[in-house]
């Protein structure tokens, strides 16, 4: 399985992980957040990406509890915003989604309660990607300007040097054939 994992370069100058670069292997959990969800009576899981770290994800709802729920789209992936009130493990749901490295949350927090699964998953990181639009002020918040959207193969990330520090990357990630566990060799 394939999936593209966005990163924020507050990630890496947080100290919670080293620049990443092409050929690397991994290990992060992934985290996601969805624009919208919704509960469906039946699906396969699926993760499908849209462009640069959103996707299009139907997944089963393996785990819920305080500040934390889970679903299955092919790998188990993390919220851990509000989840609907409707929404309770054993239901299958489906949104668009932005999925990316764990920022801290799952190997800081949640592996070390038993209740939530082990959710940190090796991977080989096949391309990195960096966000090219510039920044621009859309209602008084600095963001990057939409219509200008555009991905740039870079070799490694530099998290204190691109975009002046703002940088936003992708990483294009193979999944490997290992267990998911609770502990990352990758994150410091």
């Amino acid at each position: 399985m394939d999936l593209a994992l966005g990163l924020s370069a507050w990630i890496v100058q947080d100290g919670n992980y080293g620049d990443f670069e092409r050929g690397q292997r991994i290990e992060v959990a992934v985290e996601v957040y969805f624009e919208r969800v919704e509960i469906v009576a039946a699906g396969t899981p699926a993760c499908m990406r849209l462009e640069g770290a959103m996707h299009s994800i139907t997944g089963a709802v393996t785990h819920v509890s305080p500040g934390v729920w889970v679903i299955d789209s092919g790998v188990q992936m993390y919220c851990d915003a509000p989840r609907p009130a409707e929404i309770a493990a054993g239901m299958m749901v489906h949104g668009r989604a932005f999925v990316g490295v764990d920022h801290f949350a799952y190997f800081e927090r949640f592996a070390n309660q038993p209740s939530v699964p082990p959710l940190i998953y090796a991977w080989r990181v096949k391309r990195v990607l960096r966000q090219t639009a510039p920044f621009v002020e859309i209602d008084g918040v600095r963001r990057r300007a939409p219509e200008e959207s555009a991905w740039q193969e870079i070799e490694r990330t530099d998290a204190w040097v691109d975009d002046g520090g703002y940088a936003e990357y992708v990483l294009e990630c193979e999944l490997l054939a290992e267990s998911p566990k609770r502990s990352s060799a990758t994150a410091l």
